[in-house]
């Protein structure tokens, strides 16, 4: 989806733009319409993934009741089999909630939280974790060598940060977001030119069935 779209849908749908305004700038716009919020390096993935050049609405993941206000200073983690436990401080609680659509992620399928790399404690388990790496060899994703559970990963894109697997979190499921954003990772942002391309490929919804399943 062409980035120009992108940014008319998130504007329409934050309804934090004039709907006139976007599409009529649309039929002859040709710079890139996604960009680092004012201050923040655009190579850089410390910010919510882009802004709106309409409103400057960041591009955020959007909760379901269960999630609003639950407080994510600090919160405890584990894999499946409890073999690897931790405890994380996010950088903006589930604000960085994203996907990926990159050949190993779109594999993966997880969504992943940001983390400062000093502020996860790895508390059981240590031992147990295995590192897979591939092309480049910059980015270092970790797992359960028991459960095979992917945990979290040091970013190639931000080595200061890790994203920690949001369904790793206790109390968390990836199907309390209503809607990801999914990061164009099909060409890394670190082999991109500045400002070119778009920085979200597209969005994920999950639309709950509220049938009785009895």
């Amino acid at each position: 989806m062409p980035a120009v779209s992108l940014a008319v849908n998130l504007c329409v749908r934050r309804l934090r733009c004039n709907r006139r305004l976007a599409e009529s700038w649309c039929a002859w716009a040709a710079p890139p319409i996604w960009r680092a919020p004012p201050g923040k390096d655009s190579s850089s993935s410390d910010f919510s993934l882009g802004i709106c050049v309409f409103c400057y609405a960041p591009v955020k993941p959007s909760f379901n009741n269960s999630l609003k206000g639950q407080s994510m200073d600090r919160i405890s983690g584990a894999c499946h089999c409890g073999t690897v436990k931790f405890h994380v401080r996010l950088t903006d609680g589930l604000n960085t909630a994203r996907r990926c659509n990159c050949s190993y992620c779109r594999m993966r399928g997880a969504v992943a939280v940001s983390a400062n790399l000093a502020d996860i404690e790895i508390m059981e388990g240590a031992a147990a974790l295995t590192l897979y790496q591939f092309n480049s060899m910059e980015a270092k994703h970790y797992f359960c060598s028991k459960c095979g559970i992917y945990t979290h990963h040091q970013r190639r894109s931000n080595p200061h940060q890790y994203g920690i697997n949001a369904a790793c979190l206790e109390g968390i499921s990836p199907f309390d977001f209503d809607e990801i954003p999914v990061n164009e990772g099909r060409t890394h942002p670190n082999d991109k030119r500045s400002g070119s391309g778009p920085v979200i490929a597209g969005y994920l919804r999950f639309s709950p069935n509220l049938e009785d399943p009895s």
